[in-house]
């Protein structure tokens, strides 16, 4: 054992020289220690909030939530680059409710955008028109502030109903 400590001892000793003599060595390959470090740290850190950040926006549209759209819904390519895929039909919406059976709800959207809302005199710009059906407010967190959504009996009867935002109020 004593052997041992003499052996350690001597090594320290030498290690001691050496980082006096090669000061600036020293100094740099400390340095760098830190450094990379330091970058780890950052980079560890970084790719957990990366992590936190998606499963956060995962979680915001729902997680027993599945969305089937011809755009993709996470960054990616130019919007560009879908706009020719074909439309999901009326008809591939019956086929998905009439053959799939866990699911509490279903909703198909069409939507458009850059249209004009007319009411008497007045009218306004939107950005996006959305047409659907009563099951979409089961599978969105939109909540109307006034009035009610749309319900089976408005589809039944076809009658002609908006539901609008808060800002076309306003404008209208």
């Amino acid at each position: 054992m004593k052997k041992y400590l003499v052996d350690f001892k001597e090594g320290f000793l030498i290690s001691l020289r050496a980082i006096r003599a090669n000061k600036m060595r020293a100094i740099l390959t400390t340095l760098g220690i830190i450094i990379g470090i330091v970058a780890v740290t950052t980079m560890s850190t970084a790719i957990v909030g990366l992590r936190q950040a998606f499963l956060e926006s995962i979680s915001s549209i729902g997680s027993d939530v599945l969305y089937v759209d011809k755009f993709e819904w996470f960054g990616g390519k130019d919007w560009r680059f879908y706009r020719n895929r074909k439309n999901i039909t009326w008809e591939q919406y019956e086929f998905l409710r009439d053959n799939l059976s866990e699911y509490d709800a279903m909703a198909p959207v069409a939507r458009t955008f850059g249209r004009t809302i007319e009411y008497e005199e007045r009218n306004t710009q939107t950005t996006v028109v959305y047409g659907t059906i009563d099951e979409y407010i089961k599978i969105s967190s939109a909540v109307p502030d006034e009035g009610r959504f749309i319900n089976d009996m408005d589809l039944r009867s076809n009658k002609r109903v908006i539901v609008i935002g808060s800002d076309i109020k306003e404008a209208l």
